[in-house]
């Protein structure tokens, strides 16, 4: 028997389905996977501004965590990507949120449950240039004045991505996972991090793991420093765009964290 393909009616039925590839189709799935995150701590995809105060950004996940508006980070879009647009100049420029309790994950968190307790964040980032003159921050809660240290995402000068969180809030109590590779200028990539309490830290890069099982402690250091992202209070800001930035209260296993990078693939690497 020989089967032949009806070209009518696959051209009939075609704008029923919604393929995988489909950016349309992954723009929703990426934003219901970030939102059935557990645990989760504030959702920012970069797509609501407050136009009343500045254009703060709108936390999504429910929680309420907006963003303050620092030195102007602009809203737009990369195709039908909503994006955060962070600049060097001004220093200091960041969406930030003072320091409060619900942000201050220590890996300690009695509400979540016991084996699965500890931080996970990321987002999607795109960088302007390969090596920056100083470290750009990602996502972070950190302050080295004072000793305000508690958990930092950021790309360093050597173009590598590095994830540091401290016990005691000092510099001799960090501990720190690095990935392997740089990443380069004018792609967007999916970063990821997680810590364990007393067991790892963990970085994925587009799916791709890093991992440190050295000497990891017990809990993270609850510091007074702002909530950030794009940028710390004392400058280090961000050369880039980013969107779909989260922040979780839970360990997320690798399944999840693939799944969050393989449903936002074909919108941002398509």
């Amino acid at each position: 028997m020989i089967f032949r393909q009806n070209d009518e009616l696959n051209l009939a039925i075609e704008s029923k389905f919604q393929a995988r590839n489909e950016k349309q189709f992954a723009l929703q799935k990426t934003i219901v996977s970030h939102l059935a995150i557990p645990n989760l701590i504030g959702f920012w995809p970069m797509s609501s501004a407050d136009t009343a105060n500045n254009g703060d950004c709108f936390d999504t996940s429910g929680a309420g965590r907006t963003l303050s508006n620092i030195n102007t980070v602009e809203f737009g879009y990369d195709g039908i990507i909503p994006i955060s647009s962070f600049s060097t100049t001004p220093s200091q420029t960041r969406l930030m949120r003072v320091d409060e309790a619900g942000t201050s994950i220590t890996g300690t968190e009695t509400y979540v449950v016991s084996g699965q307790r500890g931080i996970t964040l990321g987002g999607w980032f795109r960088f302007d240039n390969d090596l920056p003159a100083s470290f750009e921050t990602l996502l972070g809660k950190w302050l080295a004045s004072g000793n305000q240290r508690s958990f930092l995402l950021f790309k360093t000068t050597t173009g590598s991505i590095r994830f540091n969180i401290s016990s005691d809030g000092s510099s001799g109590g960090v501990t720190l996972v690095e990935a392997t590779s740089s990443v380069g200028a004018g792609q967007w990539c999916k970063i990821d991090v997680r810590y364990k309490p007393s067991t790892e830290l963990k970085i994925f890069i587009d799916g791709v793991s890093t991992i440190n099982t050295t000497s990891i402690p017990a809990s993270v250091f609850d510091s007074s420093a702002e909530l950030s992202i794009g940028g710390i209070s004392t400058g280090n800001s961000l050369d880039g765009i980013s969107s779909m930035c989260y922040l979780s209260a839970s360990t997320l296993d690798d399944a999840l964290i693939q799944n969050l990078y393989h449903s936002g693939k074909p919108l941002y690497q398509g």
